[in-house]
């Protein structure tokens, strides 16, 4: 009688204990550790360059010499130089970088115990956003306007003789404009589970 009562009560232990206590009781070991990793990486890189140059540039260069004699006249030389240089010069740089480093590592260490023993539970979660925006212009504008003029004028009542005549106009205009963007993104993501 008290053996099957024994029977009873060991019958109903059995059914009230988890599967891996089940395991540890007949000597299978415990139940394997549960591990999760979750990750999640987000980058975004707007870059906007935007350069604009302009050199206009109006000459004019004249060298009109009048000689109206009845005598004698003698002109002499007559010059009209005129250098310009215009520049214009617009530069607009952009540059970004973004790294992005991660890592995750688990171990899972098993846990003694009398009868069985369910391994550990281990969870990773891991996010990583980046955004880089830029924006860059640049304008240049060059305007030249020159008016260069020589205009001798020579009245006698005899003969005249005129000399030379130049009009010399040297013109150097120039614009530049640059706009760079340099953008970067470096993202690196480890996980580890043991």
């Amino acid at each position: 009688m008290r053996s099957t009562s024994i029977a009873a009560l060991a019958s109903a232990v059995a059914l009230a204990l988890p599967a891996t206590a089940m395991a540890g009781v007949s000597g299978g070991g415990s139940g394997g550790s549960g591990q999760a990793q979750i990750n999640s990486q987000w980058s975004e890189t707007l870059q906007t360059a935007e350069s604009e140059a302009a050199a206009k540039q109006h000459a004019v260069n004249g060298n009109a010499p009048v000689n109206v004699a009845y005598g004698n006249v003698t002109g002499g030389n007559n010059e009209a130089n005129q250098n310009l240089e215009n520049e214009a010069e617009s530069s607009a740089n952009n540059t970004a970088s973004t790294t992005q480093d991660n890592s995750q590592s688990q171990t899972g260490g098993g846990t003694w115990c009398l009868g069985g023993c369910g391994g550990s539970g281990q969870l990773q979660v891991n996010g990583q956003e980046a955004s880089t925006t830029q924006g860059a212009e640049s304008s240049a504008e060059a305007n030249q306007s020159a008016v260069n003029a020589n205009v001798p004028v020579n009245i006698a009542g005899g003969n005249i003789t005129g000399g030379n005549n130049a009009a010399n106009q040297a013109l150097n205009n120039e614009a530049e404009s640059s706009a760079n963007n340099t953008g970067t993104t470096t993202q690196n993501n480890s996980q580890s589970q043991s």
